[in-house]
């Protein structure tokens, strides 16, 4: 998917002000966006709170082409950047940890050294407790009840 030109950004920009028309803050947000983003600062963007991280999400959930499509400008800077990332670090093997609430059927999916399949990007964390954060666990409760988390 090529990255394209200014007018990729700006037809991903006009996407981005329909869906948030009435939405000020974001608004404010999309248009800092226009004004300030730098490639190499892809991974930043995607990790605010905001209008990029809600809508590029929602397009890469849907898998609809066309949504994909008009948001190629930011999704092929994001790739590539977390491509460079990962050639820039020295690891054999890396632990990172990612909250998310599974279902019974969901988890018995899963297996270890398996293949899995998404339609997104996972955000992770070096640190457990963040990740325990995203998925609503209370760490000074919690963290008396757990025993062994990291057996």
């Amino acid at each position: 998917m090529p990255r394209g030109s200014l007018e990729a950004k700006y037809e991903m920009l006009s996407e981005c002000r329909a869906y948030y028309r009435n939405d000020v803050v974001q608004l404010v947000q999309i248009d800092e966006f226009e004004r300030k983003y730098q490639s190499k600062d892809a991974i930043r963007w995607y990790t605010k709170p905001g209008f990029l991280f809600y809508l590029v999400n929602k397009a890469l959930r849907s898998q609809d082409i066309w949504a994909l499509y008009k948001f190629r400008y930011f999704i092929v800077d994001l790739c590539c950047r977390l491509e460079e990332v990962s050639y820039s670090q020295s690891f054999s093997s890396v632990r990172l940890y990612r909250g998310a609430k599974l279902n019974r059927e969901e988890l018995e999916q899963l297996q270890v050294s398996s293949l899995i399949s998404t339609n997104g990007f996972f955000s992770c964390s070096f640190d457990r407790d963040v990740a325990e954060m995203f998925i609503g666990v209370d760490l000074m409760t919690d963290r008396s009840s757990s025993h062994n988390r990291d057996a």
